[in-house]
């Protein structure tokens, strides 16, 4: 059964990650939102990146954070909070087809 990570669960996890995997360089430190469509739950998103700051300021802990979304929910105000928090954004080009679409580049059929 499919259920959302909680606020507890995501501060859990971020408390381990930086106790006992952090190492302090930002190009292979990302705490990255994703699975589903993190935007389906954009006041979580916004709660935990405000937290996240609060408790390990990236001036200290070295760190980048990014959220993947296919971009269905993305506007403008969603944009500017995301750069008004320094946060990466990736747009994720899914579907059931996607891998089997041509690459217009290539001369094979599949762009996989």
């Amino acid at each position: 059964r499919n259920q959302d990570m909680t606020m507890t669960t995501a501060k859990k996890a971020t408390k381990f990650y930086f106790d006992n995997i952090h190492r302090g360089d930002p190009r292979g430190n990302v705490i990255v939102l994703f699975g589903g469509e993190p935007l389906l739950r954009w006041d979580f998103d916004l709660e935990y990146l405000d937290w996240l700051e609060e408790e390990y300021p990236r001036k200290r802990y070295d760190y980048t954070t990014s959220i993947i979304t296919n971009g269905i929910l993305l506007d403008r105000e969603k944009v500017d909070e995301l750069i008004s928090r320094d946060a990466g954004l990736v747009v994720s080009f899914d579907g059931p087809f996607s891998q089997d679409m041509p690459d217009p580049g290539a001369t094979t059929r599949s762009c996989w």
